[in-house]
């Protein structure tokens, strides 16, 4: 929990938010999707490409674009369950990239410019990461604690407010 607190940004990009910065990220990376999943499937259609390269293209980018569109989504509604695929997908995905470029920059000291490519990446997951930390974080609110159900042993009743 501590490695965690001290990966916990504040602000996006020192002046937003973290939602909006999340929102920000969600909205673009879902447009980026949607462009190449389009561009893949036109691809496919005009044969520009290997069939090979469409069996892995459109499906990926299908992917990343609801996984993308789940962030969106749950910064909206200020859901910590959506935005949990993306951290674990992307995080998955910047811990195999840094270690390969590591073992592959021994061999091939050039590699280390790709690392200028995944600084911005982890920045990005740690804006989401942040903002997921602040929506678990954030006690749950009753708004009208009269609709809330109880649940007695085998029997799930409603108390509803009473009409006067």
């Amino acid at each position: 929990m501590a490695l965690a607190n001290m990966l916990k940004l504040q602000n996006f990009c020192c002046k937003y938010d973290l939602k909006c910065g999340t929102m920000v990220i969600g909205g673009f990376q879902t447009f980026c999707s949607i462009c190449y999943f389009l561009f893949a499937c036109i691809s496919a259609v005009t044969g520009d490409q290997p069939p090979e390269h469409y069996k892995i293209a459109i499906p990926a980018t299908f992917s990343g674009v609801i996984i993308n569109g789940m962030v969106l989504l749950g910064a909206i509604k200020e859901s910590s369950v959506l935005l949990i695929p993306y951290l674990i997908l992307l995080g998955a995905l910047l811990i195999v990239i840094c270690y390969l470029g590591l073992i592959l920059s021994i061999l091939e000291p050039l590699v280390l410019i790709a690392f200028i490519f995944a600084v911005p990446a982890i920045y990005l997951w740690l804006t989401v990461f942040s903002y997921y930390q602040s929506l678990v974080a954030e006690p749950i609110t009753i708004t009208n604690p009269s609709m809330v159900a109880y649940n007695n042993p085998g029997v799930m009743e409603t108390k509803y407010p009473e009409v006067v």
